[in-house]
């Protein structure tokens, strides 16, 4: 096997997990649909972190032509950013019914926080990334999408009593990660 080959199946089986964490959360989340006190906090930032994992999956392939070799530590930022997108999604939505005193709101206040803090992490390693791996300038205008999902997802992680603020900026997070073009590295 290359050196890209290894790397594409290490990150591919961490994003694999990550994957099937989250779809297990919304199956969860469906099949107690009866107990939990829906909100749209929670899942549309799975939402968002679902097709971050989706997009940094099939772009491995392409992040990755342009590099003659694969340093370490660029293995290592790859792999980081993987794993930041398994507790992402392992924390924003419940993996288990605790009964009639579900809430997605109360729950997305005391873990799914932390999963939209590994959110906005992820894209700043994907900075990073872009910087140091690949070489793209710091001030290249479709960086701009990158810093925008990262600082919704900050503001969204730290704000406490405004829920809607917090919706508010996962639709804006889902419309720039999916509407907004970003650099080639992702």
């Amino acid at each position: 096997m290359t050196q890209y080959e290894f790397m594409t199946v290490a990150v591919s089986l961490v994003l694999g997990l990550g994957v099937a964490v989250l779809l297990s959360s919304w199956l969860t989340v469906f099949r107690h649909r009866d107990t939990f006190r829906l909100h749209w906090i929670s899942p549309t930032w799975a939402l968002c972190i679902f097709v971050s994992q989706i997009q940094y999956w099939w772009s491995l392939g392409f992040l990755l032509d342009d590099l003659p070799v694969i340093s370490g530590y660029g293995f290592i930022l790859s792999m980081s950013q993987a794993v930041i997108l398994f507790v992402a999604g392992g924390l924003i939505l419940p993996q288990e019914s605790r009964g009639s005193e579900d809430d997605l709101a109360e729950y997305f206040g005391r873990n799914g926080r932390w999963g939209v803090l590994a959110y906005g992490l992820f894209w700043v390693g994907a900075f990073v990334h872009n910087v140091t791996v690949h070489g793209t300038p710091v001030g290249l205008p479709l960086h701009s999408t990158v810093v925008v999902l990262a600082v919704a997802s900050f503001l969204a992680a730290t704000v406490r009593r405004t829920r809607s603020i917090a919706t508010v900026l996962a639709v804006l997070a889902l419309l720039a990660n999916t509407a907004w073009p970003r650099p080639a590295a992702f």
